[in-house]
């Protein structure tokens, strides 16, 4: 592997606070999690061929603001009931500078985020989200035991916002 890639880190006179560093974690990161091969048929392992030359591409484009995505390969996967849905596989370089922009904002963006917002965020997922919701609804239902006037003030409004919960469901699939 050349070391050409890896001598210098000058980002100062880029438009974009991009590292050499961030687009080699970020290059790893997708190494590890594998997966095939985008629209222009390259494979990691075609990637890694000319490794150095690959990521200062990237690394060159992403800082200067020239980076535009390629197309995305659409597969089909079948699903159970005979349909399909479709499923976009984005090329390696494309994943590797997904992966840079989504290391660099993730933890600026986060941070302004409601604490109860479970989507697409790390460290949380719908199960916890559910989690959050259903014991929400066991205070509901110590409620009832409140005098009437209480209930139509407080709880009937609250109940409302949870009443499109299946709890039946989210007791399946704590099991």
């Amino acid at each position: 592997m050349k070391q050409l890639f890896f001598k210098d880190d000058y980002y100062e006179a880029k438009q974009h606070p991009i590292t050499k560093k961030m687009v080699l974690d970020a290059y790893k990161k997708v190494k590890s999690n594998k997966g095939s091969a985008g629209i222009d048929d390259q494979s990691l392992q075609d990637f890694t061929e000319n490794l150095s030359g690959n990521l200062y591409k990237i690394w060159n484009r992403l800082t200067s603001g020239s980076y535009f995505p390629p197309v995305v390969k659409e597969v089909r996967i079948p699903k159970k009931d005979g349909n399909s849905r479709r499923l976009g596989i984005p090329t390696v370089s494309d994943r590797i500078a997904q992966q840079v922009v989504k290391t660099y904002l993730e933890p600026k963006v986060d941070i302004h985020f409601h604490q109860d917002s479970y989507g697409y965020r790390p460290q949380k997922s719908s199960h916890q989200a559910l989690e959050k919701a259903v014991s929400r609804c066991v205070y509901i239902l110590y409620a009832q035991r409140l005098p009437f006037y209480v209930q139509l003030k407080v709880v009937i409004p609250l109940v409302k916002c949870y009443k499109l919960l299946d709890i039946e469901k989210y007791a399946r699939l704590k099991t």
